[in-house]
């Protein structure tokens, strides 16, 4: 069936469209505004409608290949809201969980991090996290970086929007830059956002270094581009002075901070320890959140599954969600639970200032928790 004929506007009987009518099936992102931002692509030109909730955005066009990035707006914070994607008859419903109204409410959300390498572990994880997600939902997802193994191989983001579907389909995600996410591209030094990152995961007028700050009824998430090896100088000292802006931002809304980086600041891997990243991202991070009383930062890259606690702080380390699993090469003086033979999904629940962590592993084992006052 050519796709002028299922995106074309003449009525005829509603008929499911399902994901592999696409080229890149419907998944989701969430801005920095908390809107929702809807990616597709289509194998051939067209022409789709779009609904979400009671509002029709309209008419948009398609062109053959071509990613296009919809602002669907804010999600509603009583009910949750209808994605409806429409042509010739043929349409596609998925739902997004509403979003809480206050602090009293709970804000919950995923965090998986190196999604690279491995699909069948990825799909693993996928079908985990919708598990989850259909019993308790989500109101969003933090992939910790490396979200592909190869950053400039495109049939690579193709597998990774293929495997996670069944949860990107109405679960925005939010994710960080991880060190693969800049393989392949050539040049002395890498542009500090790489192009199909860029392409998949952000989106237009984006903070040049790719830092994300969301602020939620909940907390204020500061997603930070730790590839300190990549950054110039200059770039380095505009990412602290982003971070003192944003976290005087979310003190003066009254919401705790958590940060969330692709590099770890503490973790059993040795050359990850002394790497050219984590020396910097020490420097940057252990001031400010000693500083600041930050009680809570999110990393992955070790493939190990750790947490550590140093001078109150919590730094929590994703096990690989598609990634090789690793092994311990390094001490950590700091880590109080360490892992390194699982994938992990962790669901995180912040109500009130409460922080309470629970991280599965594949068989969906619970395999540690935690709960703090942020």
């Amino acid at each position: 069936m050519s796709l002028l004929k299922i995106f074309g506007l003449v009525c005829t009987m509603i008929v499911p469209l399902s994901a592999q009518e696409f080229y890149h099936a419907p998944y989701l992102i969430y801005k920095d505004t908390q809107e929702i931002l809807l990616k597709l692509a289509s194998p051939r030109a067209g022409r789709i409608q779009v609904q979400f909730g009671k509002n029709d955005l309209g008419f948009f066009s398609l062109k053959e290949k071509e990613l296009i990035t919809i602002n669907l707006g804010p999600r509603d914070c009583h009910n949750e809201k209808e994605i409806v994607i429409k042509g010739n008859g043929h349409e596609w419903h998925e739902f997004v969980e509403k979003a809480p109204c206050d602090s009293e409410e709970p804000l919950r959300f995923a965090f998986i991090s190196d999604t690279q390498e491995n699909r069948t572990k990825h799909q693993d994880i996928s079908t985990l996290l919708t598990k989850h997600h259909q019993a308790n939902p989500y109101q969003f997802i933090i992939n910790g970086g490396d979200i592909v193994d190869q950053g400039n191989d495109i049939s690579q983001w193709h597998h990774y929007l293929e495997d996670g579907h069944q949860y990107m389909k109405n679960i925005p995600q939010v994710a960080v830059i991880g060190n693969h996410d800049y393989k392949g591209f050539k040049g002395k030094r890498p542009a500090p956002l790489p192009a199909y990152f860029k392409k998949y995961m952000r989106w237009k007028n984006i903070h040049p270094l790719g830092n994300i700050a969301m602020a939620t009824s909940q907390a204020m998430f500061l997603i930070i581009n730790s590839n300190f090896k990549i950054l110039s100088p200059k770039q380095i000292k505009w990412q602290k002075d982003w971070m003192e802006e944003q976290i005087a931002r979310a003190k003066s809304q009254g919401l705790p901070i958590i940060i969330a980086t692709h590099f770890p600041v503490f973790s059993s891997s040795l050359n990850k320890f002394f790497s050219k990243n984590v020396k910097q991202l020490k420097k940057l991070i252990l001031p400010l959140v000693n500083k600041h009383n930050i009680k809570v930062v999110l990393s992955g890259h070790t493939h190990m599954y750790e947490r550590s606690i140093h001078k109150g702080v919590h730094y929590i380390v994703a096990g690989p969600a598609g990634g090789q699993k690793n092994r311990p090469t390094w001490k950590n003086k700091f880590k109080v639970f360490l892992n390194p033979k699982i994938l992990t999904l962790s669901s995180i629940t912040i109500q009130q200032g409460v922080f309470n962590l629970r991280t599965y592993d594949q068989k969906d084992n619970l395999v540690d928790q935690l709960k703090i006052q942020l």
